[in-house]
């Protein structure tokens, strides 16, 4: 779902920031007005793309953003998952990968810092959906992206990364409802099946 959210974020955060100079142009205090209003008139031109994955050959147009998700094990669980006699619950390190891509320099450069503003701008929403830590973990060099320059595309492309840390609980049980016990099968040698060889299936009740 740290995809989902972080889509969410960038791109109520676009829609913010495009509304006015107001909110836009303190994402770029070291700036020049000029180069302020190419930026801000960019994203004000431009349809921003979004997608869940790149597969080497755009399949919308550019500029274009798209989220990988991956996750790894978190290895400080409480005793038994148990949060309370009431929950349980365990806790996952969703990372994801935010693609930029654009013809223009000037337009991953105000990508990347607008995804960045968009995330922070959000952040009590990320706390809110049950992430306990938020960490900006860095971004590649701007640069042209090696898998489009083969087909004659002149794309500028960059990288920013985030991990997560996040809580997910459920209700241990749920009143007034009992859970069902389903037959097992097991293999016993006692048993022979249709076809003579010895192992054949017992079907039991738990």
């Amino acid at each position: 779902m740290f995809d989902l959210h972080v889509l969410h974020a960038i791109k109520n955060g676009f829609n913010y920031y495009k509304q006015n100079r107001t909110r836009f142009d303190p994402l770029f205090p070291a700036l020049g007005n000029e180069i302020t209003t190419r930026f801000f008139n960019y994203l004000n031109t431009r349809t921003i793309n979004f997608d869940y994955a790149y597969s080497g050959t755009p399949t919308k147009s550019l500029p274009l953003i798209t989220i990988e998700l991956s996750e790894t094990s978190y290895d400080s669980q409480a005793l038994g998952n148990k949060s309370t006699d009431d929950l349980v619950h365990i806790l996952t390190s969703p990372k994801v990968t935010i693609n930029i891509y654009s013809k223009e320099l000037d337009g991953v450069r105000m990508l990347h810092r607008t995804v960045i503003a968009s995330m922070l701008l959000f952040h009590d929403s990320f706390i809110n959906a049950g992430y306990q830590n938020l960490l900006y973990s860095g971004s590649t060099p701007l640069a042209p992206t090696e898998e489009l320059k083969g087909e004659g595309l002149n794309v500028y492309g960059r990288q920013l990364r985030y991990d997560a840390l996040h809580l997910l609980e459920i209700p241990s049980k749920i009143e007034g409802v009992t859970l069902p016990l389903y037959d097992i099968q097991i293999a016993s040698s006692e048993f022979t099946s249709s076809s003579g060889i010895a192992g054949g299936i017992q079907t039991t009740n738990t």
